[in-house]
């Protein structure tokens, strides 16, 4: 059986270490596994073992890059899913997921409601539009319905009193096509006159 005869911290990557057995390079792992396995040089390293150490490299790798991918932004599992699936397979894909959500790293229910808060009072969009940015985010149809279900009434009526704001339109009929062509409904457009007049 080869020997563990060399364990190397990566320059790249600090969480992890490079393993060689019998002087050539076998696999690199993070500190957690490292430690867990309790890897001491001198020791023998069956096919099992070796195995299951380039498994955890493919894991943690899936894992780190999940990671990176979620400190851009908060992320949905599906979309996480599909940026993985270009370097790993779905099996790692799905433990990294199952690991990420044990942590409340992935949330759906979460990532839905930031999305929706954040879309309305940076993005000014209409709830038909939210609706349509989730289902591309591969959100559920009954989590956006609750998720959506939660806005106040006035929510979606500042969403577009804003648009107004930055709006060159100015005759009421302009106003009604330019909110309607941004998906707001007849009932959050007429709200929308109804304030403009009082103003």
């Amino acid at each position: 059986m080869p020997k563990l005869t060399k364990i190397v911290a990566q320059s790249t990557n600090a969480d992890r270490v490079s393993l060689f057995a019998d002087g050539k390079f076998l696999t690199g792992i993070d500190h957690f596994t490292w430690r867990q396995l309790n890897l001491k040089l001198g020791d023998e390293l069956s096919q099992r073992l070796i195995d299951k150490l380039r498994a955890e490299d493919t894991n943690g790798k899936c894992y780190d890059k999940a990671l990176k991918l979620l400190s851009f932004r908060p992320q949905s599992s599906c979309e996480l899913r599909q940026k993985l699936s270009k370097r790993f397979d779905s099996d790692t894909i799905k433990l990294t997921i199952a690991r990420l959500t044990n942590k409340g790293l992935v949330d759906d229910a979460k990532f839905a409601a930031v999305w929706v808060n954040e879309r309305l009072l940076t993005r000014h969009r209409s709830t038909q539009h939210l609706i349509a940015e989730l289902r591309q985010k591969g959100i559920e149809r009954s989590l956006i319905q609750s998720t959506i279900s939660q806005l106040s009434p006035q929510a979606e009526v500042d969403s577009a009193l804003s648009l107004i704001k930055r709006s060159s339109q100015k005759s009421s009929e302009k106003l009604r096509a330019y909110l309607a062509r941004r998906g707001f409904g007849y009932s959050v457009i007429r709200e929308v006159e109804r304030q403009l007049q009082a103003q």
